[in-house]
């Protein structure tokens, strides 16, 4: 049998070879049904489909990564002073973000959205 992830990568292989090749197929995966099982094409095709949804995740963990930089970065131009509490430093500025996630989200879940 092998293993599932040799036969899936084979499988996509072996159908760009087909679809460089000009052989014909409704989809480009198909023309691998003539060396892989029909069920482990369609398979890959569902997998493919669902991969695509994938793509633009890395932009996004990019993006919100350096909204932690951007953070420290407007808090070192503040002067960090909280009421009469005390003082925050820019590199503390980074923990407000949960702080406020987990604090506004029952706030609204119970109070705001119910109010409208």
């Amino acid at each position: 049998q092998g293993s599932i992830l040799k036969r899936v990568f084979g499988s996509i292989g072996y159908a760009l070879k087909g679809k460089c090749n000009g052989v014909p197929a409704e989809h480009w995966m198909d023309s691998a049904k003539d060396k892989y099982d029909s069920q482990l094409v369609e398979d890959v095709k569902c997998l493919l489909r669902v991969l695509v949804l994938y793509i633009p995740l890395p932009i996004f963990w990019a993006l919100y990564d350096q909204t932690g930089s951007r953070w420290t970065f407007q808090a070192t131009r503040m002067n960090g002073m909280i009421g009469g509490i005390g003082k925050i430093k820019p590199d503390q500025m980074q923990v407000i973000n949960p702080f406020l996630i987990l604090f506004l989200l029952p706030l609204f879940d119970r109070v705001i959205y119910p109010s409208f």
